[in-house]
């Protein structure tokens, strides 16, 4: 793979961002504060009175889910690991 520029530092890198903004962009979005509201959560979603916040149908207990960002200023919510990934791809089109 070639050489590009990192779309956030301008480093060279074989992606479009160099590991240490790529560490940094996940870090923001998924650290210690997301973390926690994750195991904050999961006691909620493995007794089944969590709906997803996607789609609206019941996460049942042991399936797989993630916790959704809802946008900024919101708080983020449980989904369907399904919904939540699938959303990402419909921004796109």
């Amino acid at each position: 793979m070639a050489l590009t520029l990192c779309l956030d530092c301008g480093l060279p890198t074989r992606g479009s961002r160099c590991t240490r903004c790529r560490n940094r962009r996940h870090n923001a979005l998924y650290g210690r504060r997301h973390q926690a509201e994750r195991v904050d959560w999961a006691y909620l979603v493995e007794a089944g009175h969590v709906t997803c916040a996607e789609c609206g149908k019941t996460i049942e207990p042991g399936s797989t889910w993630d916790l959704g960002h809802q946008g900024p200023g919101r708080q983020s919510k449980p989904e369907h690991a399904d919904c939540n990934r699938s959303k990402g791809a419909r921004h796109l089109r």
